[in-house]
Order: structure tokens, then sequence, then C-alpha cells
């Protein structure tokens, strides 16, 4: 019989073989245990979002000298007012009246003062037989147009327009003196 596996016989022991008696150290034998803790475990690491600056010392400190402040003039407002008004005539149907003037925070009048009061606006209407002329003082004190058509009425508008920017270069070229100017092509 070949089995490889071990029987009951083979495990037990026989009455032949005595038990090896078990052999318990003395203390001498023993060698002294030395107990260290055990590590403790570092901290967890807390990550910051934050830096932590120290808070700022407040150190009285003596007025820094300070320059005299010179008032800068505020930008001067400049506007042009339309102001439109068609009324139902009794025999020719709609009548048209503008009326215009321009609006400043600064006293032109006084601006002017010494100059001649110059033409801003000499045109002939293409829509009517009518020849339209504005002077400065009239521009700044108000005008009265009766345009005969809405063409008309836009034509003029159009023109008031660029009297407008006729009477703000005028007002740049006083205020600037004798400035240097460069156009360049």
């Amino acid at each position: 019989m070949n089995r490889t596996e071990p029987t009951l016989t083979d495990i037990t022991p026989t009455a032949a073989e005595p038990l090896a008696p078990m052999h318990m150290p003395s203390a001498a034998q023993i060698s002294p245990l030395q107990v260290q803790p055990a590590p403790a475990p570092p901290p967890p690491r807390v990550q910051q979002t934050t830096s932590v600056q120290p808070a700022p010392v407040m150190v009285p400190v003596a007025p820094a000298p300070t320059a005299p402040v010179i008032a800068q003039p505020k930008p001067a407002t400049l506007k042009l007012v339309f102001q439109r008004n068609i009324r139902s005539g009794l025999i020719s149907g709609k009548k048209i009246e503008l009326t215009v003037r321009v609006d400043s925070s600064r006293d032109l009048q006084a601006l002017f003062k010494g100059y001649p009061d110059e033409l801003l606006l000499a045109y002939k209407s293409t829509f009517a037989d009518k020849t339209y002329t504005l002077r400065r003082s009239e521009f700044v004190r108000g005008a009265k147009f009766t345009p005969a058509s809405l063409n008309e009425l836009i034509e003029l508008e159009e023109r008031l327009q660029i009297g407008f920017e006729q009477l703000r270069r005028m007002i740049d070229i006083i205020e600037g003196g004798g400035s240097e100017v460069v156009f360049e092509a």
C-alpha cells in the first residue's frame, strides 16, 4: 500500500516514544524586555488657504506736508437743443416750427466778448426756395425756423449740427489761446 497521507499511527505518539518534557526557561534566562513606547503618529497636516500675517502696528506719524491743491476746472457742458413743433394749419395743412438753442454751463456771451458776431450757418435749401443764415449770437440766444416740409426740416437740423460743431471749435480756439495744432495726413 503506497499511501502518501499520514495515518493515525503516524500522528499519535506510541508508548515507545516518551514525551519530551516541556522546558520552561528560568527567570535568569529571560532577557529583560525594554518596552519602548510606540512612536506617536505625526500630527495631521492641515493646509492653510490663507497665510497668517501679524497684525499691523499703528505708529503715530506726523502728517506729510501737502502741496497746495489747485482746483481743476470742470469740463464745461455744451448741448444743442432742438424743439420741434408741428401744428395743424387752418388752410395749408401742417405747419412745422423748429426752435434751436445752445445750452452751456459757461457764459458764452462773456467768452465771445470782443470777437465779431460771425455767421455759423449760411445755405440755400435744396428742398425749398429759402436761404438760411444764423449768427453765433442767435445760436446762443435761440432761433426759430419754419421749414415748409419734413425734408427741409431734416436738412435744416443737419446743417444746424454742422454749425454747432463750428461753434464748439470756436470755443476750443478761444480757450486754447496760442496753442499749436498739428494735422497729419
